[in-house]
């Protein structure tokens, strides 16, 4: 066997991993929302935006945007230290896979920025239908 075709082999063998942890990513979102899965789903929507398949990476981004919101990373629940417990009577919303409430400043304002990197990038292709500028 050549080297050519040995790099050939590998490069397929690399190629078929990438799909399969990229299906991973999505079927992780899909089954159990996390802070980590959202940013996974983030990462990997923007890399097929940027390789030219931007309806694959579109879709993912309002899933991810949605998701954000059912998940309530939306809604501020930290400040200062305290944690603030939602009463459960005040949201008609149901938050089926709600997430708990961050515990450090960190998780809080890792959840921010899930939450906007999302939405900044949905709302951006709504309002251009395009990447551009975005």
């Amino acid at each position: 066997m050549s080297q050519h075709t040995t790099a050939a082999a590998d490069q397929a063998d690399l190629q078929r991993l990438i799909e399969f942890a990229r299906q991973r990513i999505v079927i992780a979102f899909y089954q159990s929302p996390t802070v980590e899965t959202l940013q996974a789903l983030a990462i990997l929507a923007t890399e097929r935006i940027a390789q030219g398949r931007p309806l694959r990476g579109w879709s993912l981004i309002g899933s991810l945007s949605r998701t954000s919101v059912q998940c309530g990373l939306n809604e501020e629940r930290f400040e200062a230290g305290l944690l603030f417990k939602k009463a459960e009577n005040v949201s008609l919303r149901v938050a089926i896979n709600m997430l708990p409430p961050p515990s450090t400043s960190i998780e809080a304002e890792t959840q921010r920025r899930v939450f906007w990197v999302g939405s900044k990038r949905f709302l951006c292709h709504a309002a251009t239908t395009s990447s551009a500028g975005c």
